[in-house]
């Protein structure tokens, strides 16, 4: 119903928002801790976070970005407000076989995602669009996966199979010292 902004599931079929959902929860979180009153609010779900309003120190929301190879913190940012969320493909994976296989599965060919890129980090203004922005950077050209996030109006990093770290060129503007991070998110 495009009036009402509803759409009817049949009966026997559901619905699974997958990673998306946990952004888009933490952005209602903030904003109905925000509508009743909160002057700030940092909420994780899932590793999903959205920040908005004042922190108790009054400074900037300290977010750490894990190795999701190793879970060390390679990096920290420093919000105002906004979303932080990764993707990665080293997390929920099986063997099938002789087959090594996780959850983001490439929408061209039905099977999970081959890309040299291990894990995708990004900020936006709501952690929906981080989640979005952090998925489209895996699925992108191996070679474009900081571009992709960028050109959707992001600022990430990107972490490959050897583990280096490569950021977009304004991520400088909210990275912040490790140890600056703690008590952080």
């Amino acid at each position: 119903d495009r009036d009402l902004g509803l759409v009817e599931l049949p009966e026997g079929v559901g619905f699974d928002p997958g990673g998306v959902g946990k952004g888009l929860a933490a952005d209602l979180v903030v904003e109905a801790l925000l509508a009743a009153g909160a002057l700030g609010a940092c909420v994780n779900i899932g590793g999903d976070v959205r920040v908005e309003g004042i922190p108790d120190d009054g400074g900037r929301w300290l977010v750490a970005i894990e190795d999701a190879a190793t879970s060390r913190a390679i990096a920290a940012v420093g919000l105002e407000a906004g979303g932080v969320a990764t993707s990665t493909t080293a997390k929920r994976t099986w063997t099938a076989g002789d087959a090594s296989m996780h959850h983001l599965i490439d929408p061209s060919t039905g099977a999970p995602l081959v890309s040299p890129t291990v894990s995708a980090t990004a900020l936006a203004r709501t952690a929906v669009r981080a989640e979005v922005l952090a998925k489209a950077a895996l699925l992108a050209p191996a070679r474009s996966a900081l571009e992709t996030i960028t050109a959707l109006d992001g600022e990430g990093l990107t972490v490959d199979h050897h583990g280096a770290v490569a950021t977009t060129p304004g991520f400088g503007a909210f990275a912040c010292e490790l140890a600056e991070r703690a008590g952080a998110s």
